[in-house]
């Protein structure tokens, strides 16, 4: 129990130093900017609520798509083909940087390159070159 707080933890370390990334400062912005666009032309175009544009744009770019909303009118589905290709590389660009700037400031990443190459994490066992005899069946 202790070890998955305590990778938790590590965890929320790692999201906080991304998010002390300027990158990431302006990848937060972009997709803030694409959520608020789908969500105002969502509004606009097909009727909806805030609220309900909001979720429409979110479950859309993040590819979990329930199906309870969707566009009808022919504009509001030639919007959804290109904010859908836009929008989810932005929001996987995103993701993959806090990932990666995560990983660079956990400290496992550093027990890992200092040990990767060492040997260690190599098989030493002298038996494992040996080839192995596999036996015959009885002969009747």
């Amino acid at each position: 129990m202790l070890s998955i707080i305590h990778g938790l933890i590590q965890l929320a370390r790692g999201v906080w130093q991304a998010l002390r990334d300027p990158e990431i400062g302006g990848l937060i912005i972009l997709v803030i900017g694409v959520l608020a666009i789908g969500t105002l032309f969502y509004n606009h175009v097909e009727s909806w609520g805030i609220v309900n544009s909001l979720y429409f744009s979110v479950i859309t770019l993040t590819t979990v798509g329930y199906g309870d909303f969707f566009p009808v009118t022919t504009l509001g589905k030639l919007f959804t083909i290109v904010y859908i290709f836009v929008g989810i590389g932005i929001i996987l660009l995103f993701i993959s940087k806090i990932a990666k700037t995560a990983w660079e400031s956990h400290p496992i990443r550093e027990w890992f390159h200092a040990h990767k190459n060492s040997g260690l994490s190599k098989k030493e066992d002298s038996t494992s070159e040996k080839p192995v005899k596999i036996p015959s069946e009885p002969q009747k």
